[in-house]
């Protein structure tokens, strides 16, 4: 369900000011609204091991209109193995109607063809103290003059512990899924990981391992790595 890994390439800081996080601990979930005049990149590469192995990268942006208002944008996921090419993209407005409640509207171009494409609309959830944060991500995914693709309603929940400030924060996801159809297809994702960042700066990282399909009797596995900055374009 959540196969949007997330994200595009690095920023030269320049002159401009560190701005705060951008994305998520966990490596599925979204975090807090990017932040007004604040524009983020990122890079993500997941890699399936099992049962084939695959690579794919994703190239997303984001940009904050306002304090309450951001735009987010993948501007491609690329297949890169076992063959390459392009997959889709999307775009998704974000409105934060309370602290930490915030929803989102994403639209997905597949394959080039502007006839086969995704509604996604998404909750996203996000509370954090001094010692751990929780995420949680609500979507359903609608596919638009696509026979041979059903509904389907997917969930994150990431329990983040801050094991070291500002440094190294482990976490595990829960994420389950269920596709609707002639017989209905229940999926479970789980995926613990590690997020790390370098204090006094923009730079993130996490590294996660992905078991998906865990409740099939033969669940596969994997590797995803995601990279963000985020910049203040207006400079205080």
């Amino acid at each position: 369900m959540k196969r949007l890994v997330y994200f595009c390439a690095v920023f030269l800081p320049l002159a401009l000011c560190v701005a705060g996080k951008v994305f998520p601990y966990s490596f599925n979930a979204y975090n807090g609204i990017t932040g007004k005049e604040v524009l983020s990149f990122s890079p993500a590469l997941c890699c399936p091991l099992s049962p084939e192995f695959g690579a794919a990268l994703d190239l997303i942006t984001s940009y904050g209109f306002t304090s309450e208002f951001d735009i987010f944008a993948d501007l491609a996921n690329f297949n890169l193995a076992p063959e390459a090419g392009y997959a889709f993209s999307w775009i998704m407005p974000r409105f934060e109607f309370l602290p930490g409640h915030i929803v989102g509207l994403q639209l997905q171009l597949n394959n080039s063809d502007l006839l086969s494409f995704n509604i996604i609309p998404q909750y996203h959830f996000f509370y954090e103290s001094d010692a751990f944060a929780l995420e949680l991500n609500a979507a359903v995914n609608i596919p638009i003059n696509n026979p041979a693709s059903f509904i389907t309603v997917g969930g994150i929940a990431a329990p983040v512990w801050k094991a070291v400030k500002d440094i190294l924060y482990p976490f595990i996801e829960i994420d389950p899924s269920y596709a609707f159809g002639e017989n209905g297809a229940f999926a479970l994702n789980v995926v613990p990981g590690i997020w790390v960042g370098i204090p006094g700066t923009p730079h993130q990282f996490c590294l996660a391992f992905t078991l998906s399909d865990v409740t099939s009797g033969n669940p596969g596995y994997g590797v995803n790595l995601w990279y963000s900055v985020s910049l203040n374009l207006i400079p205080e």
